[in-house]
């Protein structure tokens, strides 16, 4: 945003006039420590700790220590504009929902099918921006909250899962981002292992099994007459970093299209596997429709 109004700016022949910055990392820091002093956090405990007593994990096709990005694959999966926008708009009435319970009742559906579980855990990821005292609405950086969402299903109700789902999601106080606090700003030897714990080395398999990041329309953040989303495929890690999830699903609607991208361990999962998992995401999803 700034880019861009800089650029109309110097075309014109002016000044960029950019607006006042937001809170700094400092500032969020000391907010979040403040947050966790909180009876509204301590409140949380009693959410949080049924999630960390249940025991959820995939199938894997291979035994394998190497849980490096190095070793990512990519499944691609597609809505056209037609059902993107029906995803967005009236697929969310009978049930009054959003994208985001719809995506993860059908993700949740699809895992329940591979996986022979009934209940679950899938790790959400979100922008992490809730604390209501700090304002970092222009400050730069990854603010993400990450926490495990424990989803249980029983019988073949349709109706019933989606009302489960949107339930949990709802209930999630503060946006998720206690649980993070919960986990990392505790004493050391206190602290819980998290959803978005990164491992040392390559040796240790993570211990998220699923994690799910909806990161909505994007259609305008990231399309102008300046900018726009390039075609080419981008490194989000170093491939020497361990990956912190065991299938990670990002999903995000960009020209009008959702799309969604499964990454996974080419040394842990056939891509065959990883096609077939995507091909039961889109057909709940067509459920729902």
């Amino acid at each position: 945003q700034d880019l861009d109004t800089a650029c109309k700016a110097l075309l014109s022949g002016e000044t960029p006039q950019l607006p006042e910055k937001t809170a700094s990392l400092s500032v969020w820091q000391r907010h979040l420590e403040a947050w966790s002093q909180t009876e509204a956090f301590r409140k949380e405990e009693s959410f949080w700790r049924p999630a960390d007593d249940i025991s959820f994990d995939i199938p894997l096709d291979m035994p394998t220590d190497d849980w490096t990005f190095g070793s990512s694959g990519h499944v691609l999966a597609t809505l056209d504009e037609e059902a993107t926008d029906f995803l967005l708009k009236e697929a969310n009435g009978p049930y009054n929902t959003d994208a985001r319970i719809l995506l993860n009742t059908a993700l949740a559906l699809a895992i329940r099918e591979w996986s022979g579980a009934d209940t679950l855990i899938i790790g959400q990821e979100s922008h992490g921006r809730h604390l209501p005292d700090a304002d970092v609405s222009r400050t730069i950086g990854w603010f993400t909250a990450i926490y495990p969402l424990a989803l249980s299903f029983t019988g073949d109700s349709l109706g019933l899962h989606i009302s489960h789902v949107k339930e949990q999601i709802r209930n999630v106080p503060a946006g998720g981002i206690g649980y993070g606090i919960r986990a990392w700003l505790r004493s050391p030897g206190t602290r819980s292992s998290g959803p978005g714990d990164q491992l040392s080395g390559a040796e240790a398999r993570p211990s998220t099994a699923v994690r799910f990041n909806y990161l909505g329309r994007l259609d305008g953040e990231l399309g102008d007459e300046f900018f726009t989303p390039a075609s080419l495929p981008a490194l989000s890690s170093d491939p020497a970093n361990t990956l912190t999830a065991q299938l990670e699903i990002d999903a995000m609607v960009l020209g009008s299209r959702l799309a969604i991208q499964i990454t996974y361990n080419k040394n842990a999962h056939f891509k065959s596997t990883i096609i077939s998992l995507r091909d039961s995401l889109l057909h709940h999803l067509e459920r729902i429709f």
